[in-house]
């Protein structure tokens, strides 16, 4: 089982790397990754301690709302960190290049 969890998410990984390198300036790269792997280190920490303390003081599947919550709470916090003004993938100046398949910056685009 946990075989197919990690064949299953593994390319969510470096699928986020790209596009995190993708909207931050080369100089910053590095620390970029490294805020990355500070926040996903907070909350693999606390969230199963969070877990275990309440499967200690409830039932173990009562935890489970404690997960769903958080993944709430998570794509919740994705979503608007999408929509704000000026931000995101398709307000971020990457917009699809139909002649070439490939992204553009829109600064790189000349319209006449």
């Amino acid at each position: 089982m946990s075989a197919a969890a990690g064949l299953i998410l593994g390319p969510i990984f470096p699928t986020l790397i790209a596009i995190l390198l993708t909207n931050v300036e080369a100089p910053l790269h590095g620390r970029a990754v490294g805020v990355f792997f500070a926040v996903g280190g907070i909350g693999w920490t606390t969230v199963p301690m969070l877990i275990g303390y309440c499967a200690k003081r409830s039932r173990v599947q009562r935890t489970f709302l404690v997960a769903t919550g958080c993944a709430v709470l998570l794509m919740t916090l994705s979503v608007a960190l999408y929509y704000q003004p000026g931000q995101g993938a398709l307000r971020s100046g990457i917009v699809p290049d139909t002649t070439s398949r490939s992204l553009t910056r829109h600064s790189d685009v000349t319209v006449d």
